[in-house]
């Protein structure tokens, strides 16, 4: 007996220094001056921005990252993202 193997989709991970394109989701909580500088701090040491990708919605909205995407702005570090439909 065979077994079926069910295909994994993984999403395509993006890139933009353009910030305006980002939303603000109804849902994210206020921005914690005190981890943006974490994530620079330990992003200047090793970058790794790019293996934590911010999750967006088709409209842009940032469901998971804010921290992330502030941090890449106070840097003009490029944005790493994924689109979740």
């Amino acid at each position: 007996m065979e077994q079926e193997t069910e295909l994994i989709t993984v999403p395509e991970i993006c890139s933009t220094d353009d910030y305006k394109e980002f939303k603000k989701h109804p849902f994210n909580r206020d921005l914690v001056q005190s981890n943006v500088a974490k994530l620079i701090k330990e992003n200047e040491i090793k970058f790794n921005m790019q293996f934590f990708p911010i999750t967006v919605d088709s409209e842009m909205r940032v469901i998971d990252g804010q921290h992330r995407l502030e941090a890449c702005k106070q840097k003009a570090w490029p944005v790493f993202y994924v689109c979740d439909n």
